[in-house]
């Protein structure tokens, strides 16, 4: 959808609300709307986004990517921490390289994400798979 690119907050609304788009639906690369509308840091179009019911927050797109993995690579705090109210996010959840959010953190090092992070993905069950150390 054009207008989360272009972050036109209005327009997003109204088709919201007037039921045209699915605010769940995928484009060509497995992208939800919320996942382009984070990844550029739109915390507007985010919260417009999260408020509603039938988005999944956690959905991951044809890379793994979730939603929480690129504001976390790009230090959006605000955006992260939206993200992280809703209770069916995993922030522990690999992409196809096998990095977490916490991961990408580190590697761009954004500290504040980090701090956001660490709490909550030390307080996830170990998965068995590629474990990587995030430093």
């Amino acid at each position: 959808m054009q207008a989360t690119l272009s972050c036109n907050e209005e327009i997003v609304n109204a088709l919201l609300e007037r039921e045209v788009v699915d605010p769940d639906s995928k484009d060509n690369r497995s992208r939800t709307l919320l996942l382009s509308a984070d990844s550029n840091g739109h915390e507007g179009l985010v919260k417009i986004l999260l408020r509603r019911e039938e988005v999944n927050p956690d959905k991951q797109d044809n890379g793994g990517q979730t939603p929480l993995m690129a504001p976390a690579s790009r230090g959006h705090n605000g955006v992260v921490k939206m993200i992280l109210e809703r209770q069916e996010v995993t922030p522990d959840k690999r992409d196809d390289h096998g990095q977490t959010a916490l991961m990408s953190a580190h590697i761009k090092g954004n500290k504040r994400v980090i701090e956001l992070l660490e709490p909550l993905e030390a307080a996830q069950p170990k998965r068995r798979g590629r474990a990587q150390n995030p430093i």
